[in-house]
């Protein structure tokens, strides 16, 4: 792995306090730092966690961020992993959801805040899959799903 300068961790709001205390550790076993120190995460140059921390926690344990009084000495461990990030960029837009319709990525920032309107679950209603045209919802039939 000294070809490894790099790790990407994608959806690392999934990622528990505990899985990342032994991901960290493992790797500086398989790539320890070069001068022979014990820093964090080995050789790497650095660790790059993707995702957006408002989707799914983890299924067992407590997520990176969350400062918790009875976590475990190893969850308290990756707790210190995770506050030596030092640059956090954040993408201010969601190309993703731009669609054509201009309102929905506004009504999908609404709702991760929890702040729907009446006009917002009136569009997102329409969207049913019992409202739609027939030759829409004909996209979500098994024959077209691989």
């Amino acid at each position: 792995m000294h070809w490894c300068k790099y790790l990407v961790l994608d959806e690392w709001s999934m990622i528990a306090q505990n899985f990342f205390d032994c991901l960290e550790r493992r790797i500086a076993d398989l790539v320890p730092a070069e001068d022979g120190s014990t820093q964090s995460w080995g050789c790497l140059w650095g660790v790059i966690l993707v995702g957006d921390d408002a989707q799914l926690p983890p299924v067992m344990g407590y997520p990176l961020y969350d400062d918790i009084a009875t976590a475990s000495p190893q969850d308290m461990s990756s707790l210190a992993l995770y506050r030596e990030f030092g640059t956090v960029v954040q993408l201010a837009a969601n190309v993703r959801a731009q669609n054509g319709t201009s309102s929905f990525p506004d009504i999908l920032a609404r709702l991760r805040r929890g702040d729907l309107s009446k006009s917002d679950l009136d569009i997102l209603n329409a969207r049913c899959i019992s409202k739609l045209p027939p030759h829409e919802a004909a996209a979500f039939t098994d024959e077209n799903v691989q």
